[in-house]
């Protein structure tokens, strides 16, 4: 729910351009607001939420936490034979993601998703986002490393060290900020631990 006070009669929400379909997510603009029920235009439709489609906020009434000129996010539920609509308030979190499915074998895309509503954003996050690789490369450094002779009961070492750069040394650090001392690679790449996946790329070998 956003606090936006919008003008109900001037407002036009991108999402409105889709048709207004069963099982849809869309946002609605808040009409009105009695104890009982909120009006909530959404698109062409009103959408007209009672007690048990905001029940999950704890709120016993709709107007101790809506106003006009709200903008809520809402799921719609059915549509009805006089033209409203039976719509449960949701809550946007405004996050998104992207996935990418491809056939490893011939590099053909199975599926794309780009973002959650292609009405709210258009940009392309599986195409178009610069991201960190993360901790998506530890999968080939311990592969690489089985590769070479590595046995998942190997031990390694989970404390600081210090890595030789062009720059001056680099100097790594767990997510978590602490360390583990000794374990072995299948506890080490099950944790996901950042220094065991360092030390291991060194020890087998990195290109750049």
């Amino acid at each position: 729910m956003i606090l936006a006070n919008l003008d109900a009669d001037a407002y036009r929400h991108p999402d409105w351009t889709q048709v207004v379909a069963t099982g849809g997510y869309m946002h609605g603009l808040v009409q009105e607001v009695a104890a009982d029920h909120a009006a909530v235009k959404v698109g062409t439709k009103t959408a007209v939420l009672k007690p048990e489609d905001w029940k999950w906020t704890q709120f016993p009434t709709a107007d101790s936490f809506l106003r006009s000129g709200d903008l809520v996010y809402v799921k719609i539920e059915s549509l009805k034979e006089d033209g409203t609509v039976h719509a449960l308030l949701e809550q946007d979190s405004g996050a998104q993601a992207s996935m990418m499915a491809m056939d490893n074998e011939n590099g053909e895309v199975l599926a794309m998703v780009g973002g959650r509503d292609y009405a709210l954003s258009q940009f392309n996050r599986a195409t178009q986002a610069q991201r960190q690789v993360g901790s998506s490369f530890k999968p080939y450094v311990y592969t690489t490393a089985v590769e070479a002779g590595a046995k998942p009961s190997d031990i390694i070492v989970d404390g600081p060290t210090s890595f030789p750069t062009p720059n001056g040394p680099y100097t790594p650090h767990n997510y978590e900020g602490d360390y583990k001392g000794a374990m072995t690679l299948l506890n080490a790449f099950a944790e996901s631990r950042n220094i065991p996946a360092l030390k291991l790329a060194a020890r087998v070998g990195s290109r750049r």
